[in-house]
């Protein structure tokens, strides 16, 4: 994906469709945060992170092995998590 202007409802709906995917790369794009999130796990019923209330959780790309973030924007320090 290059240069892309998603709304963050966006990509949540599209990562939520796209179990099997394997491979994401986006190049150029203004990412928020909570997009940024979208990699990490999150609770099974939907509601927000799943480390703030110990609730069962899962990952909306389940079988994503290859992330590439170039040029990215996101106000966010660091893009990694630690469960």
């Amino acid at each position: 994906m290059n240069l892309s202007d998603m709304r963050t409802k966006d990509f949540a709906w599209v990562f939520d469709r796209v179990p099997h995917l394997k491979q994401f790369s986006n190049v150029g794009s203004d990412m928020s945060d909570m997009v940024v999130r979208f990699f990490g796990p999150v609770s099974i019923s939907g509601g927000g992170n799943a480390f703030a209330y110990q609730q069962p959780m899962r990952l909306r790309l389940p079988q994503l092995t290859t992330l590439k973030l170039i040029s990215c924007r996101s106000s966010l320090g660091m893009l990694w998590w630690t469960p």
